[in-house]
Formats: C-alpha cells, sequence, structure tokens
C-alpha cells in the first residue's frame, strides 16, 4: 500500500469515527468533551507526542557514535595500538 492510500484511509477512519462521536450523546464532565472529535484530536496528538518524544530521547540517550565499539576497543589496548602481548 502506498503512502497516498495509507492517508487515504486514515482520513477515512477519521471521518467515520467523527460521525459516529456526532451520533452519540457526550457524557463528559469537562467542557471539551462536548466538542465533536475532540477525543480524536486529544489522541492524534498525544501518539504524536509519545513518538516524537521517543524519538528525541532515543537520540539523546540511547544512541552512541558508529565508531563506539571500535574506540573503546581502542582504549583498552592502549593508546600505541599494542595487544599487551610479550
Amino acid at each position: 500500500m502506498t503512502a497516498a492510500r495509507w492517508a487515504l484511509a486514515a482520513m477515512f477512519a477519521a471521518a467515520v469515527v467523527s460521525g459516529l462521536d456526532l451520533l452519540a450523546h457526550p457524557h463528559g464532565e469537562a467542557w471539551w468533551h462536548h466538542l465533536p472529535g475532540f477525543d480524536l484530536v486529544y489522541g492524534f496528538v498525544g501518539c504524536v507526542a509519545i513518538v516524537i518524544g521517543s524519538k528525541a530521547l532515543g537520540k539523546v540517550w540511547l544512541q552512541r557514535p558508529e565508531r563506539f565499539y571500535e574506540d573503546r576497543e581502542d582504549r583498552e589496548r592502549g593508546e600505541d595500538g599494542e595487544d599487551g602481548e610479550a
């Protein structure tokens, strides 16, 4: 499936959920729960925030430089590249 078809399917699903939301009686206590499509938008924004946050966390905390293990082995062998064998 191409990206255009996925986008079309997502828009169709959003339209169906929004239509069903108009048919249901809202039971929320706050005023924003009575807005049509609020839960759809809130859920989408939450998912996007989780994805962006996890990518940022992966870049800052988890990802290592390409030569991470090679540099570590070089430090263990010594600066001059000797294996320590006699």
